[in-house]
């Protein structure tokens, strides 16, 4: 992973004029485009797609190395049409999570992809999704098993 120089510095500096924004695009199948938000309080363009200003906090992972890292966002003040929405979608949404600077939107930072949705609670004021990456490390290998139903010709 490279990081700018403008971020290296942001980071390490005791006070900076920067700002670190997140964004967050939630995908599905079903949906006609991506859900694209920006913790901001304006709109922002990041390689040519628009991200709508909107509140949300996250929760990132813990760094212990025993656990599976989980991503927790809660989105506020959602509409009834965002809900409604994401309640007729069958699966989980895909989730990409990236960090960039305010000043140069279009270099990604930071990025976490692959993520999906394994819990999601909503109410009239909150969206809240817990995400993690796929756990490949306990998935069986081979994934097929090896039974004459499966493969005919090894048992001939």
């Amino acid at each position: 992973m490279t990081f700018s120089s403008s971020f290296v510095e942001a980071v390490v500096s005791q006070n900076t004029d920067q700002v670190f924004l997140f964004l967050l695009t939630l995908n599905h199948p079903d949906l006609e485009a991506p859900i694209r938000v920006v913790n901001n309080t304006e709109n922002l363009t990041s390689n040519g797609n628009l991200y709508t200003a909107f509140p949300f906090n996250l929760v990132l992972p813990q760094d212990d190395g025993d656990t599976l890292p989980q991503v927790i966002i809660t989105l506020s003040n959602v509409s009834l049409e965002f809900i409604d929405e994401v309640r007729g979608l069958t699966g989980a949404l895909d989730v990409t999570l990236e960090v960039v600077l305010a000043s140069s939107p279009d270099y990604i930072e930071m990025s976490i992809e692959g993520m999906k949705t394994y819990t999601i609670n909503y109410d009239a004021q909150t969206f809240q999704a817990v995400c993690q990456v796929e756990d490949v490390l306990n998935m069986s290998f081979p994934n097929e098993l090896y039974l004459p139903s499966n493969f005919p010709g090894l048992f001939k």
